[in-house]
């Protein structure tokens, strides 16, 4: 009796889990269509796109239904951690900058971070220390933003509904809703509210590079400055499984490449990519890269020192 119990605990435990998981999972592509190389870049519908100050999107989330709990389980806990990887890189990464020149004022830069469901883990660490160069940079006659990227809900979210409603025709072009997010604005400063926000894992989901690069390269070719920096922070290629399912697995990968080309055009504009546990240096003309655990602010010194070339490594 005892035994049967059990295992009716474990099934029903395992069950629990299952479905607890489906509702957090991004659904994988399982019939992607074949890629359609004549087909130009396009969204289903914009109409549930949106920019947002950081501070605002648990009020977001609560709107659309879609607020939860952190995977990690404890979001204070990660506040924490944001809150000394800070610390230690004002105390010590930092130092490391001092033998170096910052950007040649004036100069505007970018911090673009990638808000992916695959950065939860390490991005307390990440965003402690991109406050940390941020104030830095600030300090030094810099005129600072810092952006992220995510989309509205899993498997595509609003877009793909209307999709379905509408009788999914082919090719449909992007099947998500993008969030773009302001943690600090050129001349605004974010506050803690804004830094700890981007600690809601549940707004945490894919990555639509190329739509990214251009919203954050049109916000910081306003800034009259000579000099203007672009600096992404990424661990992986763009993926939306709804929009490569219905469009093909290299649709949003070529928007990020066409992207990346009209970006460098740009007069003034200093595209870079720093890779977190990836290598991008396929995406970016100037790349650096950050194993786990080593230090964001180490890969970006030659960068804010302007003497940089492609390619560059760091690993810690």
């Amino acid at each position: 009796m005892l035994n049967g119990a059990l295992t009716g605990i474990f099934w029903g435990a395992v069950i629990l889990f299952l479905w607890w998981l489906g509702r957090r999972a991004p659904a994988r592509p399982v019939s992607a269509v074949a890629d359609w190389p004549e087909q130009a870049y396009s969204s289903y519908t914009e109409e549930f796109d949106l920019e947002i100050r950081a501070r605002d999107l648990p009020a977001l989330l609560d709107a659309d239904g879609t607020a939860g709990e952190s995977p990690s389980g404890d979001f204070e806990r990660d506040i924490d951690r944001r809150r000394e990887a800070y610390l230690a890189a004002r105390a010590h990464g930092i130092s490391r900058l001092v033998e170096f020149r910052p950007p040649k004022p004036p100069a505007s830069v970018c911090l673009l971070i990638d808000l992916s469901g695959s950065m939860a883990k390490r991005l307390p660490e990440v965003l402690g220390e991109v406050r940390a160069i941020s104030e830095w940079l600030t300090k030094h006659e810099s005129n600072v933003a810092v952006y992220g990227f995510t989309t509205r809900g899993w498997r595509g979210g609003p877009v793909r509904k209307k999709w379905l409603a509408d009788g999914s025709p082919e090719y449909p072009g992007r099947l998500c809703a993008l969030v773009h997010i302001v943690v600090s604005d050129f001349g605004s400063p974010g506050g803690d509210d804004d830094w700890d926000a981007l600690l809601r894992t549940d707004i945490l989901r894919e990555n639509v590079d190329g739509e990214a690069l251009r919203w954050a390269a049109d916000r910081l070719v306003q800034e009259r400055t000579p000099n203007k920096m672009l600096v992404v922070l990424s661990d992986g290629a763009p993926v939306d499984d709804a929009t490569l399912a219905a469009n093909g697995n290299s649709f949003l990968f070529k928007d990020m490449v066409e992207a990346m080309s009209e970006i460098e055009k740009r007069e003034h504009i200093t595209p870079i990519g720093i890779g977190l546990d990836y290598r991008v240096s396929e995406f970016y003309p100037q790349s650096g890269f950050v194993e786990e655990g080593g230090s964001l602010i180490q890969a970006m010194i030659p960068f804010l020192d302007g003497t940089a070339t492609g390619g560059t490594r760091t690993e810690g």
